[in-house]
């Protein structure tokens, strides 16, 4: 289950699910909310996560939205697990582990092969959401786990950009489908996304001007040591299945995104600031 405060921030996916067609929509019920700077709101919304919910998980990619996560309730001495999926990453695993060593953490360990991947990846991903999402099996068995262990699953989802796009206006916030679909995977597993658990958090996040690219950005939102998005290193096995996958989606034809302008978004929320 997907948990925000207060249920702010919900999905359609249970009729995507009936109905492969039917496009992605985000549904968004704001609370009122104080305008935070951003490691206000880091520390009230980890604080909050840390008093509500015991046995954490984190499902650490080597990314940075990950790393600052785990930095964050580090930071804040909330204890949390994390999880490291090892496939098809190598690069980006360095990272997680260089992290974990800094931060004198032990993660959990799991190592997937082609098989483990590719069962994920079409009977619990493409078959169920029509999406061939190949990048999130491991999240999945990082949910996987969490749901064996009876803990919470973080993650850090966020609607802002990501990689070498620049800032502009017109695609200000937007989010994918397949941020969601662990909730209806693993229903049992409380999810929850720190960037997205809070409007506070959510709000302090996006740029007040338009300068640079959301990588950049973001490396110095989160003060963390700038890199590009790293791909992950797939098998010729694993690559010809995914290609498969694409072509044969093209039956179903739904929006799978959901995005908004700068002043699309600013309204939404612009009734619920509390002065």
């Amino acid at each position: 289950m997907m948990i925000t405060k207060n249920n702010w921030l919900g999905t359609n996916l249970s009729n995507r699910i009936v109905n492969p067609t039917v496009d992605f929509e985000l549904l968004i019920t704001p609370y009122p909310f104080k305008k935070m700077n951003f490691g206000q709101a880091v520390e009230m919304t980890v604080k909050e996560i840390g008093s509500k919910y015991s046995n954490l998980y984190l499902g650490l990619s080597g990314g940075s939205d990950s790393e600052f996560v785990l930095r964050a309730f580090h930071k804040h001495n909330i204890p949390i697990t994390p999880i490291i999926v090892l496939y098809a990453n190598e690069v980006e695993s360095k990272y997680a582990y260089k992290v974990c060593k800094e931060l004198k953490i032990t993660p959990i360990e799991i190592i997937l092969t082609d098989d483990q991947f590719l069962n994920c990846l079409e009977e619990k991903i493409y078959k169920r959401f029509n999406s061939p999402a190949y990048n999130l099996p491991h999240v999945m068995f990082a949910a996987e786990y969490t749901e064996k262990n009876n803990g919470t699953l973080i993650c850090g989802n966020h609607l802002i950009g990501d990689g070498d796009d620049l800032i502009i206006d017109d695609k200000f916030a937007f989010s994918n489908e397949w941020d969601y679909f662990i909730e209806y995977t693993y229903p049992a597993v409380n999810k929850i996304d720190l960037f997205l658990y809070t409007i506070e958090i959510m709000y302090s996040m996006f740029p007040e001007s338009n300068e640079g690219t959301w990588n950049e950005y973001k490396q110095k939102l989160f003060n963390i040591e700038y890199r590009k998005k790293i791909r992950s290193n797939y098998s010729d096995l694993v690559k010809s299945k995914i290609r498969s996958l694409l072509v044969r989606k093209e039956g179903y034809k739904h929006k799978k995104s959901y995005e908004w302008t700068k002043s699309e978004f600013c309204e939404i929320f612009k009734n619920y600031i509390i002065k």
